[in-house]
């Protein structure tokens, strides 16, 4: 599932968002087994990629401009 969702253009994005989610997690991840924190390091990758896809294909484009309207051209 990763290799097919986690593409070359977003895969420094999407590891970086992973480094910083489980950066917050702390030590309990060194207790985990490599296999587990590897699995739940790609899946947290394929939800990034996948967003991303998401918006740059536009699917929250009216939801963006309610979040920040200041960035919608008068």
């Amino acid at each position: 599932m990763h290799s097919g969702s986690v593409d070359a253009e977003h895969a420094e994005a999407t590891h970086e968002a992973m480094a910083n989610l489980c950066s917050g997690a702390g030590y309990a991840l060194l207790h985990v087994p490599d296999k587990i924190r590897k699995l739940v390091g790609q899946a947290l990758e394929v939800g990034y990629a996948t967003a991303l896809r998401d918006v740059a294909d536009g699917r929250f484009d009216d939801e963006v401009r309610q979040w920040r309207p200041d960035l919608v051209e008068q």
